[in-house]
């Protein structure tokens, strides 16, 4: 038969934070602004091809101009 589980205690112990913990968190938050960058940056280059395809092929098969770019300064969280 399996035991039953710890029951909870009212005032659960709390981790202390400490320099390896800072470190971590710090470390954690560098990554994430790397990615972001880079998502950033792979976004601006497709943009950037898309919108070069486009002229490009706009001039060989006379297609209507394309629609006004969605600004991607500010965006929805203030950047």
């Amino acid at each position: 038969m399996s035991e039953t589980p710890p029951h909870k205690t009212a005032n659960p112990p709390k981790a202390t934070w400490d320099e390896q913990i800072q470190q971590l968190y710090e470390s954690w938050h560098r990554r994430v602004a790397a990615a972001e960058i880079g998502h950033r940056l792979m976004s601006d280059r497709m943009r950037n091809r898309y919108e070069t395809l486009r002229r490009d092929m706009a001039k060989t098969l006379a297609l209507p101009p394309a629609p006004a770019a969605i600004p991607t300064e500010g965006g929805p969280h203030g950047r």
